[in-house]
């Protein structure tokens, strides 16, 4: 289980419990002034400008590789080209207590997906499903995923409803992966009909094919994985039947992508 709940300590049993370290729900960790504090006090360094807090957040980030993290979470979100002198502007008003704005966003969001890059680890990012969901639209992260082409992403919830977005930023990107976490809840159908087309357009390698998503309730989980099983045995199951796909491709494709690319994607030793 791949772990996100802010923190890389904690997590037990460890043997099952991965940490991915980054934004929780409706807390934008890396351009929040309370954690730039918090690791400001932990590592014994200053964060009385941009570019001392980007010296500390890569020096946190290299820790929390050492303490055990296997990828670092961030969330789609409106973002312009990374203009470092702007954003050094807006984060001297965030220190005297403004919100942070975009440019800042953008740089320190910029710069978390290089140093992911440059350290050898993932990038999930939530894209799509709640609220105002143009705010987490994933063709907001196109330009990030081109820009770093070292750095692999992993782009959770297939950014519904722009499912097939992802589908083609997957496709277009050698560094970018399809995740189905929460996807067969919140649409079986939308998402069985995605799986025909992610195996018309995307490497077999290139899917992650289910993600319970769950904060509590670890009964739910097996009901979700039952929901993700009958949904893909469906979406299979017509392929077989057009003959466009072999009983024994499909047992090998579907270990891919319940299993092998998952643990390939975040270096997990299974």
């Amino acid at each position: 289980c791949l772990v996100q709940n802010g923190r890389v300590e904690g997590q037990q049993p460890a043997d099952l419990l991965t940490p991915v370290q980054g934004d929780t729900a409706g807390a934008p960790m890396f351009w929040n002034l309370d954690y730039a504090k918090a690791i400001s006090a932990m590592h014994k360094m200053p964060i009385d400008t941009l570019d001392d807090y980007l010296a500390v957040l890569a020096v946190h980030m290299q820790d929390s590789v050492k303490r055990g993290a296997m990828g670092f979470k961030l969330g789609a979100t409106p973002m312009v080209a990374p203009d470092r002198n702007a954003a050094r502007t807006e984060y001297l008003e965030v220190l005297k207590g403004a919100r942070a704005g975009i440019q800042l966003h953008s740089v320190v969001w910029d710069f978390v997906c290089a140093t992911a890059g440059r350290l050898g680890k993932t990038v999930a990012v939530h894209t799509g499903v709640w609220g105002d969901y143009r705010t987490n639209d994933p063709k907001l992260i196109m330009d990030a995923v081109m820009r770093h082409p070292q750095t692999r992403f992993d782009i959770y919830h297939l950014g519904f409803p722009s499912t097939r977005d992802v589908i083609f930023i997957v496709k277009n990107n050698p560094n970018a992966w399809a995740n189905l976490c929460w996807s067969w809840i919140v649409s079986p159908t939308i998402t069985r009909e995605a799986v025909n087309e992610l195996l018309d357009l995307v490497p077999v390698n290139k899917v992650t094919a289910f993600g319970a998503d769950y904060s509590f309730n670890v009964e739910c989980v097996y009901g979700h994985l039952q929901m993700a099983r009958e949904g893909l045995a469906e979406a299979f199951t017509d392929r077989i039947a057009r003959g466009w796909l072999g009983l024994d491709d499909a047992r090998h494709i579907l270990k891919m992508w319940l299993f092998d690319n998952p643990a390939s994607l975040y270096g997990l030793s299974l």
